[in-house]
């Protein structure tokens, strides 16, 4: 196997892992593998795809929306609990503060 398909290989396989970590929620891991993904997408791209590369390649971006678009999901419904939990926080800490101010 050639080594940029190698490479581009290894970007979706970094996809495929963000997912999973998104999964069970581990966003600072995602966010990392993120900026690794993103070096190395510029890296890859900064050479023009050749006619005989396309086909992998175009299989493997449609592969890393796929993955991206879980990924990105699953990131909005865990901010948005994260919200409503800090929501919760300052809700409790209003309503100590008016406790002990009615001491």
């Amino acid at each position: 196997m050639p080594t940029r398909q190698k490479h581009w290989e290894a970007i979706v396989a970094l996809s495929r892992r963000m997912q999973a970590l998104a999964r069970e929620g581990q966003w600072d891991e995602v966010a990392a593998l993120e900026l690794q993904r993103r070096g190395d997408m510029e890296a890859f791209f900064s050479r023009q795809a050749t006619a005989d590369e396309a086909a992998f390649i175009a299989e493997g971006i449609r592969e890393v929306m796929d993955l991206d678009r879980e990924t990105m999901v699953r990131c909005a419904a865990a901010r948005e609990e994260a919200g409503k939990q800090a929501g919760v926080v300052h809700q409790g800490r209003r309503m100590e503060a008016a406790y002990n101010g009615n001491r």
